[in-house]
């Protein structure tokens, strides 16, 4: 009933009432936000496998290759600023291999950028170099414990007196150099143009130098007794050197201007003291009768000195100053070879230094710009200076050229090495050596400026003898062209030769020219007719360089304002080759002191043209021309 309570029945339990919280079930997800979340997930991977292939294959290596340069620079420069280059790089060694072998790792990393377009040919040669560094680190490291330095050595000092350790050893190591050999053949050193002038030089340089090295080594094994003999060791060495103008050319380069001698004892150069070669009168009693051509010219009667140097054959050409010098009785003796120094050479030295600083009382920084014109300057104008101290700068400037190559560091070595190498190849140094061995050595690689007096071929070097005293040769260009054709059994050539001089009359370097102008060909050749010649001479045979010998003397005009066209001259030269003449082989000399000069050569219509800056084999294959270094 309402109001009444109920009484719970005695065993019977009162069912509590539970309210159960029932789930609702989860709506299903829209299709649109599952593949959203998808593509997270797939863009969230790509991204970390994007980034870590980056890594692994760019960011990673160019990194190493950063960190790898860093240091490489800084053990570099650490080398140069400490003034002991070998001690420092025997420390520094261990870091410079493993940086060297992690540029090459990380090179090898990047190996698809050899397919790139634009790029590839830069990666390949930086591979190439990377491998070949790679190698001759190796060498280095296997070379430097047998290097006894001491304080204040220079380069090749220390290296001339460890030659007997360092030969051995350079052999075990040939095969790491053949791979680093291998390497730089392919490597392009134009390609590395982005990494600027100097590198693709020192690269270049180095390229060819770790070419020539290899494959002399050799000759240099066997010839060790004769190069440190060469370098004062065990005994003193004396080298006359000869300075040559090239301005005023003359067959070995130059007109004489001054000498000096260079003391070399254990790899050591001592004082350089040089004179003005005029000096030489008083104390010369070998006076014989003056060659035809300095009678014609200047009316002398006695042969000088200064004037020795009359033929192109560098031996032939030493004997005749040793007969001058010999006969001086207060010239330091005995002499074990000369040097001949143009200054186109010096030129060059001078570049690769940065200049040279002469103090009182020159008082001026000579430059590869301006050497020419200081180097005249002082020798002939300067009144400040005396007559017979003017031509004394040039001792000062070759004793401070030749200490700072004698003690510069192998990396800076190498471009002066590259400066030295070109200008032995170009004739624009020549050297003869007494002892027979290194005489032998030097014309092995047409050092020594000689006249091959037995060759199968072909033969021509063309000559100019300045007789006009002036400089006008540093602007005088000059081309030379010869055509063979047959005639009956035997072949006809005509040599045309014509000179272009562009500079403007200032009587002082520039004057009308005036040149005595011989061609050396094949012995028994005969003369057909000379054109062009103001004043002809009768043709010879000179037997110690068997070669006939034909030309004449002309005067040419001068270019005297800027508006006039250049001073021109043409001389043409017809001979008959020898019957047994070889004509497919054709051996060009270039006269020393000659930068380089226009060449062709025709044989039946089949014209060949080059710019000969070396003694040049040509070689006719039927179809054409191929052209190669001589020696």
């Amino acid at each position: 009933m309402k109001g009444v309570n109920r009484q719970e029945t005695p065993g019977t339990k009162k069912k509590k009432r539970v309210r159960v919280k029932r789930k609702t079930p989860a709506a299903p997800l829209k299709k649109g936000i599952r593949v959203k979340s998808s593509r997270r997930i797939v863009r969230a991977t790509g991204v970390v496998v994007g980034v870590g292939v980056l890594w692994i294959f760019f960011l990673g290596p160019m990194v190493r290759m950063a960190v790898a340069a860093i240091h490489l620079h800084h053990d570099f420069k650490t080398m140069h600023g400490t003034g002991h280059f070998l001690p420092t790089l025997t420390r520094v060694m261990p870091q410079i291999e493993l940086s060297v072998a992690t540029l090459d790792d990380s090179l090898s990393r990047l190996g698809y950028w050899s397919a790139v377009p634009g790029i590839g040919g830069v990666y390949r040669a930086l591979d190439g170099l990377a491998n070949a560094g790679r190698d001759e680190i190796q060498v280095i490291g296997t070379l430097l414990p047998h290097l006894r330095v001491h304080q204040g050595s220079g380069t090749i000092e220390t290296v001339a007196e460890n030659l007997p350790q360092l030969a051995p050893a350079l052999l075990a190591v040939k095969p790491e150099l053949r791979r680093a050999n291998r390497a730089f053949s392919i490597v392009n050193p134009n390609a590395l143009g982005i990494l600027g002038a100097n590198t693709v030089n020192e690269v270049a340089t180095l390229k060819n130098m770790t070419a020539s090295f290899t494959k002399n080594l050799p000759t240099i094994d066997s010839m060790l007794p004769t190069i440190q003999s060469l370098l004062g060791l065990p005994s003193l060495q004396r080298y006359w050197l000869v300075f040559e103008n090239s301005g005023e050319l003359r067959p070995t380069g130059g007109f004489m201007t001054a000498y000096g001698d260079m003391p070399l004892s254990g790899g050591k150069i001592g004082k350089i003291v040089t004179h003005n070669i005029y000096g030489l009168y008083l104390g010369t009693t070998y006076r014989p009768p003056a060659p035809a051509m300095f009678t014609t010219a200047f009316g002398v009667q006695h042969w000088h000195m200064e004037d020795a140097n009359t033929s192109p054959d560098v031996p032939l050409t030493v004997d005749n100053i040793y007969r001058f010098y010999d006969s001086i009785p207060t010239a330091p003796k005995p002499l074990d070879g000369v040097v001949f120094i143009t200054t186109w050479f010096v030129d060059r030295l001078i570049g690769d230094f940065g200049g040279v600083q002469l103090g009182a009382p020159y008082n001026v920084d000579i430059t590869a710009a301006n050497a020419n014109y200081e180097m005249e300057y002082l020798s002939e104008k300067d009144k400040l200076i005396p007559n017979d101290k003017r031509k004394a700068f040039i001792g000062v400037m070759m004793h401070d050229l030749m200490h700072r190559v004698f003690h510069e560091s192998p990396t800076e070595l190498l471009r002066v090495a590259g400066t030295i190498d070109t200008a032995l190849n170009q004739k624009l140094l020549l050297v003869y050596f007494n002892n027979p061995q290194a005489e032998s050595l030097a014309n092995r690689y047409d050092w020594g400026g000689v006249i091959p007096s037995a060759f199968n071929g072909n033969y021509l070097q063309e000559v100019d003898e300045n007789l006009g005293g002036h400089k006008d040769n540093y602007y005088m260009k000059e081309a030379v062209s010869s055509t063979i054709v047959p005639h009956g059994n035997q072949y006809q050539e005509t040599v045309d030769i014509r000179w272009t001089n562009p500079a403007i009359y200032n009587d002082w370097t520039v004057v009308p020219y005036q040149a005595y102008v011989r061609l050396y060909v094949p012995p028994t050749a005969t003369l057909v007719g000379v054109n062009g010649e103001d004043a002809y001479f009768t043709d010879y045979y000179n037997a110690t360089e068997n070669k006939n010998v034909f030309g004449g003397e002309f005067h040419m005009g001068v270019r005297k304002k800027a508006s006039d066209p250049p001073a021109t001259w043409t001389m043409q030269i017809t001979y008959l080759l020898p019957g047994n003449t070889n004509i497919d082989r054709y051996l060009i000399q270039k006269q020393p002191g000659v930068l380089s000069q226009e060449e062709s050569v025709d044989l039946e219509g089949h014209r060949y043209q080059f710019r000969l800056t070396h003694d040049t084999l040509l070689t006719y294959t039927g179809h054409g021309w191929i052209a190669r270094p001589y020696r």
